[in-house]
């Protein structure tokens, strides 16, 4: 049985960054980067995700008006 992708942290889980961060002398935002990480590793976030895999994108090039609007 598979082990589901969250809720994690995806700064603390991830040593090779947790490395660099303190290599390139940016220790002081790890406060900030562990908040962002456990919200970009939260079931909400990972639901967005599905979302917009279920969604794809869909180029619109004409207004209702037959205008050109070029939008995504």
């Amino acid at each position: 049985m598979s082990t589901p992708l969250e809720p994690y942290n995806l700064y603390t889980s991830d040593p090779v960054l947790r490395r660099s961060v303190e290599r390139e002398g940016a220790g002081q935002a790890n406060s900030a980067l562990e908040t962002f990480g456990e919200r970009v590793g939260s079931a909400e976030v990972s639901e967005w995700g599905f979302q917009a895999n279920r969604h794809s994108p869909e180029l619109v090039t004409h207004d209702r008006f037959g205008e050109r609007v070029d939008e995504v």
